[in-house]
């Protein structure tokens, strides 16, 4: 395995081998300890313009394999990350935008146009994919309208595969993926061998002075196409679920159209 230095060492994947030189000093015996350092993300997308990744594989994330956590002046937008292989991390891909905010002119900020195509997210202690709104730093109340409208939006799922999911979840459920949002394409998708929901979709709130049953208007997240994609083996540790689930509570979605999946 060309290993010649001491302090080198070779992970073969295959046989499920580790191959080590130890440091001048360092006895091989018994007590010998080898200690693995993590990166909490491998790739850091927030406050990001423009950029293209393109046949990466990204393994062994404490946290999730790429990452981006918009808040106060702060955006990612036009990302298209395809071809990838993520595995073997606690999540894959966790997109949050906060929401009570404003930008310099006034308007809101949205965190936009992010795909992932052709890739593979497989072997996550939690979720392949997390796009998250911070409704909870928002007071329909207190802010307004302000609160009404969805920041992130325009995201596209396609062709992907997604796989053994959710066994070591970071909370309760094991879910394969957790999305909110506006003007959304998940389509094409594999979805397969998940702890609990195989994918899930969350609501906004409604918008202020709205009283239930709401009407379509009133609801913040909508727009969403879920196309021909496949669910199987879903619920694999859990009752109570299924392949793929709209978790609404007390809201609700609007101008979902589910069409020509496939649930097994």
């Amino acid at each position: 395995y060309l290993l010649d230095a001491a302090g080198e060492y070779y992970v073969d994947k295959t046989n499920l081998k580790l191959f080590v030189i130890p440091l001048p000093g360092v006895n091989m015996d018994a007590s010998f300890v080898v200690e693995l350092s993590k990166r909490r993300a491998a790739i850091d997308l927030t406050n990001t313009l423009n950029v293209t990744f393109d046949s990466l594989s990204v393994e062994m994330c404490d946290d999730t394999a790429v990452y981006s956590n918009n808040w106060v002046n702060a955006n990612t937008r036009f990302i298209t990350m395809r071809s990838l292989n993520m595995q073997l991390s606690g999540r894959g891909l966790t997109f949050i935008k906060t929401i009570a905010q404003l930008d310099s002119a006034g308007g809101l900020e949205n965190t936009e146009h992010v795909g992932l195509i052709q890739s593979t997210v497989r072997h996550m202690d939690d979720v392949s994919i997390q796009v998250n709104q911070g409704w909870w730093s928002c007071s329909i109340d207190a802010l307004g309208d302000l609160c009404s409208h969805a920041q992130i939006r325009r995201f596209y799922f396609g062709h992907n595969q997604l796989y053994e999911l959710g066994f070591r979840p970071f909370g309760d459920d094991g879910t394969g993926g957790a999305v909110v949002g506006n003007e959304m394409v998940f389509e094409n998708n594999l979805v397969r061998n998940v702890a609990h929901n195989g994918f899930q979709f969350i609501p906004g709130p409604a918008k202020r002075g709205a009283v239930y049953p709401y009407a379509s208007s009133d609801l913040v997240i909508g727009a969403v196409l879920i196309k021909d994609n496949i669910f199987e083996w879903a619920c694999l540790l859990e009752s109570d679920c299924g392949g793929l689930k709209h978790w609404a509570g007390d809201l609700g979605f609007r101008d979902h159209l589910l069409i020509g999946n496939v649930y097994r």
